[in-house]
C-alpha cells in the first residue's frame, strides 16, 4: 500500500488450500480473475509443482486432475503470476521481494 493506493497484491496458497480449491474451481476462477485486475499481483502456492503430481500429497485427487487443474488455471488466467514455492519459508521471501520490487520500481516516490 501506498496511503491509500494498492501498489501489489499476492494471494497465497498453501498445498491444501489449493487442492480445497480445486472442488469449487468456478470461484477459483473467479478470485484469480478478480487478482489478475491488479497491475502487480501474484499467486504463490507454498508448495512445488512436483507436490501436486504425488499421490501421496494429493490425498483424494489423482495426480491426472491435478496436473489438468493447475494447467487450466494457467491457460485460463494466462496473464497470471503463478509462482510454486517449495514451502512457507520460501514462499514469505518471494512475496518479501516481489513487494520489496514493486515498491522501489513503482510510481509512488514520483507523486
Amino acid at each position: 500500500m501506498d496511503g491509500d493506493r494498492i501498489l501489489a497484491v499476492v494471494e497465497r496458497k498453501t498445498l491444501e488450500n489449493l487442492l480445497a480449491d480445486f472442488g469449487m474451481m468456478p470461484v477459483l476462477h473467479q478470485r484469480l480473475a478478480e487478482l489478475a485486475t491488479y497491475d502487480n499481483h501474484a499467486l504463490v502456492v507454498e508448495a512445488s509443482y512436483a507436490d501436486f503430481l504425488n499421490p501421496k500429497k494429493v490425498h483424494h485427487y489423482t495426480v491426472a486432475f491435478c496436473a489438468r487443474a493447475i494447467a487450466e488455471l494457467y491457460a485460463l488466467h494466462s496473464n497470471l503470476r503463478i509462482h510454486f514455492c517449495a514451502n512457507r519459508k520460501v514462499a514469505n521471501e518471494w512475496t518479501r521481494h516481489y513487494f520489496a520490487a514493486v515498491w522501489n520500481l513503482g510510481d509512488h516516490q514520483q507523486g
